[in-house]
């Protein structure tokens, strides 16, 4: 009988006490569990092209001249030449304009015709989209060149157009690639000479 009683006493005291514990914690009200904080990765950034750039470029040039009336047509010798460009960038978030003037100095032979095609000054009305350290651009803008024969720099005038892509280095210095086309004329005597002169052009250039 001792021993019942003993082991009856024992679990009277451990059901006391676990309904001691569990009227504890019932009345301290339920535990709070704090939720793991959500880490949300930074969007990639966006180089900031705003602002005044220049440089310089190199570019292979190419195209060809029409002569109106009694029609004649030659193509430029593949030439080449540096270039020189300056202008000024505005940003919105990732979208990108401004103004530029661009100027090529070159000198193109014709086949079958005596004068040459020199030098390209421009003024572009850029816009772009920029995507990390990259830019897209296109512009479109008024013209100039020239025929030089007999002594004479006869002015041609008209617009220019192209597209390009611009990447950003170390040190606000940047590097990119153009294709573009420039369509100008003007009178030589009877004549109106029309050339369209193609260029690919190499750029490097750095941010103020």
């Amino acid at each position: 009988m001792t021993v019942i009683r003993k082991v009856a006493s024992l679990v009277a005291g451990s059901a006391f006490c676990l309904g001691l514990g569990s009227g504890v914690a019932l009345a301290s009200g339920p535990v709070e569990v704090t939720p793991e904080p959500v880490v949300v990765a930074p969007a990639p950034a966006v180089t900031d092209w705003s602002g005044f750039y220049g440089g310089l470029s190199y570019s292979a040039i190419g195209g060809q001249i029409t002569r109106t009336p009694a029609p004649l047509t030659a193509p430029i010798i593949g030439t080449a030449g540096p270039g020189i460009f300056m202008g000024y960038n505005v940003q919105r978030g990732h979208f990108v304009y401004g103004g530029e003037l661009n100027y090529m100095r070159f000198t193109g032979r014709f086949t079958g015709f005596v004068n040459t095609q020199d030098n390209s000054l421009e003024l572009r009305l850029r816009g772009g989209y920029a995507v990390r350290n990259v830019l897209l651009y296109g512009f479109v803008g008024p013209a100039r060149s020239s025929l030089f024969g007999a002594g004479i720099n006869n002015n041609q005038s008209g617009y220019s157009y192209g597209l390009g892509i611009q990447a950003a280095l170390p040190h606000n210095t940047f590097v990119g690639f153009e294709l573009s086309q420039r369509v100008v004329s003007g009178p030589i005597g009877a004549f109106t000479i029309e050339s369209t002169i193609n260029a690919a052009s190499l750029r490097f250039g750095y941010q103020f």
